[in-house]
């Protein structure tokens, strides 16, 4: 991990209010953020399928096949 000086402003009291990260830092944050958002958002399409199936067979509905699902988006 790279060892950066971070600037920070205070205010009257000298409590810290704000932070100054360097722009290559911020673009490598934001980076890493929007990976994480697109990997939250795959686990999450992830989690609602599972509990869709769950759901589906504790009520013993039929799910649509692969084919089907597939399919969907052509029409």
């Amino acid at each position: 991990m790279k060892n950066i000086d971070y600037q920070y402003i205070t205010d009257n009291l000298g409590n810290k209010i704000s932070v100054i990260v360097p722009f290559t830092e911020w673009k490598d944050f934001l980076c890493r953020h929007r990976k994480l958002r697109k990997r939250l958002k795959i686990l999450r399409g992830i989690r609602n399928g599972f509990s869709e199936v769950k759901k589906s067979r504790a009520n013993k509905i039929p799910l649509r096949g692969l084919k089907d699902f597939l399919n969907e988006n052509k029409r």
